[in-house]
């Protein structure tokens, strides 16, 4: 099941973060190794210490791994292969959002597919009425490291990380030292949410600029060196060839064809687009393709009004043109399983419901009534669009009003009829008062 709050990132990446190494790298005590269950258990108490205002009180263990009830349980992984050891720390109550569960893997094992496992399987309403907010997966190394809580807690985290960032002592880019007298600091490099400025320079004293990054489609292999914390490095890359694409695509449409509006959106969005093509950083460049993106989308086409016929020159004869017949829709054998439905958290007028990924499907239809689906008026309908989706909020409802909620499966091609799937069982959603 996808989540709408996850990030999952690898801790050698420190340019496409929003990053989860800084609950890892929090606080001085830290050795930087991570070779055994002790120094992972230490870390953890550091976590806790940095942390204490926001967190609850915590239990630290190690998790049997031949148990795979458990495995699965705090980490979502369904074997133990290639699992080395398991370190968690959770709530004393069962009834608090809180996880933290350290996986070190065998030295040849696939961490990244791991990793995914890990973000693709992990439960998170694992506790009494209570719901994870956000997740956060990213690893070390072979030592995966994953936390799941609230976002004001994932929000302490962040400003953790911004310590790290400035804790930087050495910076190496392809093989070559680039701290130091004559160099860079770690702010120059990064950006606040830890992005990579690929428009980074060293400044000489004559007041020359040499660029760090010389051919920005070239790939780097960026090493840091910390006090007190572990190393990493890893490669980057400014990507910009998806971007190029949709500038391209956009540049090749046909101004007439389309409504003004949606037109001068799409060239709002296409003028930022070029100008992000040069940016300094992967996330303005990704950034101004969902927008362009999302403006290609939204392009709406003129409506053509059609002309009078012509009247016949010699009234004795007419000529009749029987209008052409749109081609049948083609049946789409395609079958559909029926959506898993999920209540998350409820407010006074709100209501988060999700669901897992139903294969072949192309959006999705909610439905949500106080009464009877049967009645129509009263049943409100959610359409999404994306199949990628798996979750929805609904909006505007009465306070202290008991819902009723279904979802099913959509399958849209066109030429194509539109499929569904049977519409999943009915779940209650109470607001709050």
């Amino acid at each position: 099941m996808k989540k709408q709050n996850i990030l999952i990132i690898g801790l050698i990446l420190l340019a496409v973060i929003s990053f989860g190494i800084f609950i890892l790298v929090s606080g001085k005590e830290n050795t930087g190794s991570l070779e055994t269950t002790k120094d992972i258990i230490k870390m953890i108490s550091i976590i806790d210490k940095d942390n204490k205002n926001v967190l609850p009180e915590l239990e630290t263990m190690k998790v049997d791994i031949k148990n795979i009830d458990e495995v699965t349980s705090y980490t979502g992984l369904k074997t133990n292969n290639d699992i080395e050891s398991i370190v968690v720390s959770v709530p004393m109550m069962t009834s608090q959002a809180y996880s933290v569960a350290v996986v070190k893997v065998k030295d040849n094992a696939d961490v990244e597919k791991i990793k995914q496992e890990m973000l693709d399987n992990i439960d998170m309403r694992r506790w009494i009425c209570v719901s994870a907010e956000q997740l956060y997966i990213t690893n070390s190394g072979n030592v995966i490291f994953s936390v799941m809580t609230d976002k004001d807690i994932a929000k302490a985290v962040y400003n953790d990380f911004k310590k790290y960032v400035n804790n930087i002592t050495s910076i190496k880019i392809n093989g070559v030292e680039k701290t130091g007298k004559g160099g860079i600091k770690a702010t120059d490099l990064f950006d606040a949410d830890g992005n990579i400025n690929f428009n980074a320079a060293i400044k000489g004293k004559d007041g020359s600029s040499t660029p760090v990054f010389a051919d920005k489609s070239a790939s780097y292999t960026i090493e840091l060196t910390s006090t007190g914390y572990p190393s990493v490095s890893g490669t980057v890359q400014l990507n910009t060839s998806i971007l190029e694409a949709s500038i391209k695509k956009a540049e090749a449409l046909d101004s007439s064809k389309y409504t003004t509006e949606t037109w001068k959106a799409l060239q709002t969005a296409l003028a930022k687009a070029k100008e992000a093509a040069s940016a300094d950083t992967q996330a303005i460049v990704d950034a101004a393709n969902t927008k362009l993106t999302e403006a290609l989308s939204g392009l709406k086409e003129k409506t053509v009004t059609p002309s009078k016929p012509a009247t016949p020159s010699n009234p004795g004869t007419t000529t009749t043109k029987k209008p052409a017949t749109k081609p049948a829709l083609k049946k789409a054998n395609v079958k559909l399983s029926k959506p898993i439905l999920k209540v998350g958290k409820t407010t006074k007028n709100k209501a988060k419901v999700t669901w897992k990924k139903v294969k072949k499907a192309t959006g999705y239809e909610i439905q949500y009534t106080t009464k009877g689906f049967g009645n129509k008026k009263a049943t409100k309908t959610i359409k999404v669009s994306k199949a990628k989706i798996t979750s929805a909020q609904l909006k505007k409802l009465k306070k202290k009003t008991r819902y009723k909620v279904r979802i099913r499966a959509v399958y849209t091609k066109s030429g194509y009829q539109t499929a569904t799937s049977k519409w999943s069982a009915i779940k209650t959603v109470k607001t709050k008062y």
